[in-house]
């Protein structure tokens, strides 16, 4: 709890650059212990991905806070020693785009880094077994070959890696990843609503609109109710009012009726 009310003291990009360097930091360490352990191997591949998907959803937030600048947001990330982390002014910008969500996001962030300083605790305990253990094992007993020697320490080393601790990390940190992406989307889609909104300019109908809309649908009953021709020749009738008519007090309009004979029709 004490952290977690650190982080949001300190704010979302002091926290975010925080975890980045801790994933940076056991991964590093973890690479380091793979060596000596298949479970570590494979924990390796895993962490890899969750550390991936955590910096790819900081890029994103980044580059909304940065108005789209895509080149700027990746060279932060790249770079945990960029001048922008530590900008006072674009923390403070970062509290727009995130708006109401800023504390959730900001709390997710730290809780990712409680876990990760956790996992580094553990691998740290974890590295000073295996070196022990290299100590005493790694001297080639007589007879023995290199393979054999290796496969001893690794022996001496599995007992002390316990997996389903791990594992358990790993769930910790993907479901911290899984409730990022979720809550940069739903600030994705507000942010994306709010500029259509802004960007959206209603035009009002011409003043002269609803006179000529009458005046056409006037004539449209006088036509159907009084029209009347008696030559049987023609088929049927058509009109066309032009939309382009214009009006303020007195409206104009061009009509143009066609009648059908046959199989022709003529204006």
């Amino acid at each position: 709890m004490a952290e977690a009310a650190i982080g949001l003291v300190l704010g979302v990009l002091s926290v975010m650059i925080e975890a980045i360097k801790a994933y940076e930091r056991n991964y590093d360490k973890i690479t380091t212990l793979r060596a000596v352990s298949r479970e570590v191997g494979r924990l390796l591949k895993k962490f890899e991905r969750q550390k991936q998907f955590f910096e790819n959803e900081c890029h994103l937030l980044l580059r909304l806070v940065l108005k789209n600048d895509n080149q700027k947001a990746r060279k932060m990330i790249e770079n945990s020693a960029h001048h922008l982390w530590t900008e006072h002014g674009l923390d403070s910008q970062v509290e727009e785009p995130l708006s109401n969500n800023y504390g959730t996001c900001t709390g997710i962030v730290q809780d990712t880094k409680v876990a990760l300083s956790e996992l580094g605790e553990v691998l740290k305990s974890f590295e000073k077994v295996v070196n022990r253990q290299r100590s005493k094992a790694s001297y080639i007993q007589q007879g023995e070959s290199i393979r054999d020697t290796i496969h001893r320490i690794r022996q001496s080393v599995k007992v002390a890696f316990e997996k389903s601790w791990y594992e358990k990390k790993l769930e910790a940190l993907r479901d911290h990843n899984a409730d990022l992406r979720l809550l940069r989307s739903q600030i994705f889609d507000f942010h994306h609503q709010l500029c259509f909104t802004k960007n959206f300019t209603s035009r009002s109908l011409p003043s002269t609109y609803y006179v000529v809309q009458q005046a056409s649908q006037s004539l449209y009953n006088d036509l159907t109710g009084s029209w009347c021709c008696s030559d049987t020749a023609y088929a049927r009738h058509y009109a066309s009012l032009y939309p382009d008519a214009k009006g303020e007090e007195t409206v104009h309009l061009d009509l143009a009726i066609s009648y059908q004979n046959g199989d022709s029709m003529t204006n």
